[in-house]
């Protein structure tokens, strides 16, 4: 009784259920970013695991029967499942979540001896519950997503957010594209890394407002279907395409771009960023109608050819005049810049803005510092304004096919 006495008049057995609920969720969240940090490195031994493990903030609620008790009875703070190869934990934590929201996760272990096993069990019993699932991030090798894909195509009325992804980052041998049964509920953000998007069906993601897809499998689309699909995602708000087109043989013309009216509009897009092969991307940008102040980043590190870059790159400065231009026009003579799109082209960066009377463009191989900034104003009088760091063969063709004035050309600009 004296005991018991003690500890209620200790502050922290105290505190009120709800503020001490914060609390826990606080230090869940402070957990997590170790965890995540130290999932990165090189898998340690197995005396490290209970160190820097996803669960390791349960510890806290043993510090005495009050606060196990608020933990337990807070279905929150057990909503948050990490897929570690425990299925007895995975079922108590959704039995203590009880029917709120989940995010589930899977789990790469940063122990050696945990390395290579995959969560097939316990992910079952997390996709059993997939109606509550608002948010899920896989990274699953290809045998363990044909063992749940039936499981995916159930209905997924909470789901906001899915990322799916190989452990490697690399595609594996199989195809693997993920099927959702349309509607897609809520989903307004899929990120794709190994995974084909499919885009031959692309209804179920209409009301998408980040789509990132990246290292493509074997089968892969070309602009046009790209295109197709994204005519479908009118509430995008921010893409990323990176090495999802086959590469374009050497040579190959630009196509021309479509009408005005034949282009995808994108009316809310606000970032946009292409990757692979040059001309595949300078074609889909053509087809594209979105925003001046889009912020744009292009990389071509699939493309090697000189003048192949510098095709792409006439492209895409058309596409940036025309869209500026056009908003221009239907914003009227008030709006005199709209925010600065960055390129990057054979290694350079290109930063490309709109002035009141002309467009400005400044190529460097590295951001530069704050005393390194040239001002837009400058450079009025010019079309377009290239700072090129040594790079003979990109410089020729780049000087030869672009009508650019260059500034401080020499190797260190």
């Amino acid at each position: 009784m004296a005991c018991d006495l003690v500890k209620a008049a200790i502050p922290a057995t105290s505190l009120p259920p709800e503020l001490l609920g914060r609390i826990f969720e606080e230090h869940i969240q402070l957990c997590k970013d170790d965890w995540d940090h130290e999932a990165s490195p090189e898998p340690q031994p197995p005396s490290c695991y209970s160190q820097i493990g996803p669960y390791t903030w349960i510890r806290a609620t043993h510090v005495c029967r009050y606060w196990r008790d608020v933990a337990l009875a807070n279905p929150l703070l057990w909503s948050h499942i990490v897929l570690a190869n425990r299925p007895d934990c995975i079922e108590t934590l959704l039995e203590r979540s009880q029917q709120v929201p989940l995010s589930v996760q899977s789990y790469t272990s940063p122990c050696a001896a945990d390395a290579c096993l995959a969560p097939a069990r316990s992910l079952r019993l997390v996709l059993a519950h997939l109606p509550r699932i608002r948010t899920l991030t896989l990274a699953i090798k290809w045998w363990v997503f044909l063992d749940i894909a039936d499981t995916l195509h159930a209905p997924a009325p909470a789901l906001a957010r899915l990322t799916l992804a190989t452990p490697s980052g690399l595609p594996d041998a199989a195809y693997m594209q993920p099927e959702l049964r349309a509607p897609a509920g809520p989903l307004r953000h899929l990120a794709l890394r190994a995974f084909a998007f499919p885009w031959a069906a692309p209804a179920p993601f209409r009301g998408l407002h980040t789509l990132r897809v990246a290292r493509a499998p074997a089968h892969r689309p070309d602009a046009p279907q790209v295109l197709a699909a994204l005519a479908h995602m009118p509430a995008l708000r921010a893409l990323a395409l990176d090495d999802v087109f086959y590469p374009s043989p050497p040579g190959a013309p630009l196509p021309h771009p479509p009408p005005h009216h034949a282009r995808v509009r994108l009316p809310r897009l606000a970032a946009l960023a292409l990757a692979g092969d040059a001309l595949a991307c300078a074609a889909l940008l053509q087809g594209l109608s979105i925003p001046a102040t889009a912020r744009l980043a292009l990389g071509y590190h699939r493309t090697t050819a000189p003048a192949d870059l510098a095709r792409a790159l006439a492209g895409a400065r058309a596409a940036f005049t025309r869209e500026a231009d056009a908003d221009t026009h239907q914003a009227g003579l008030e709006e005199s810049r709209v925010a600065p799109r960055e390129i990057a082209v054979g290694g350079l960066r290109c930063r490309v803005e709109r002035c009141p009377t002309a467009y400005a463009c400044y190529l460097w191989r590295a951001p530069r510092d704050a005393g390194g900034q040239a001002g837009a104003g400058a450079f009025d009088d010019a079309d377009l304004v290239v700072r090129i760091p040594h790079h003979p063969a990109h410089r020729e063709v780049l000087l030869r096919e672009l009508p650019v004035r260059v500034v401080g050309g020499g190797e260190g600009a």
